[in-house]
């Protein structure tokens, strides 16, 4: 229960007083509401984290690829492995 200067007061009888708490229902819709956004909130996030995991994946395979192909070129081109010119 609530207490007005130390007087012990029921739900009902301190809205009707103070007007400043909503009746029961009032307050379910309310957190019903609040609890249907945050739902709509999260999955779109996760629909944002996924977009986001899926390309960053895509990216490091594309890094890899390009690592890859560098180490390779490094391996077969360069002046370690072309006689000078003046041979």
């Amino acid at each position: 229960m609530w207490q007005t200067r130390g007087s012990p007061t029921s739900v009902s009888s301190r809205a009707s007083v103070a007007g400043t708490v909503p009746p029961v229902e009032e307050r379910i819709i309310e957190l019903e509401v609040k609890t249907a956004y945050q739902d709509k909130v999260i999955a779109d996030l996760d629909e944002v984290l996924r977009t986001f995991t899926a390309r960053v994946e895509e990216l490091s395979r594309e890094l890899a690829e390009l690592k890859e192909s560098v180490r390779a070129e490094q391996s077969t081109i360069g002046p370690a492995n072309e006689k000078p010119p003046h041979y």
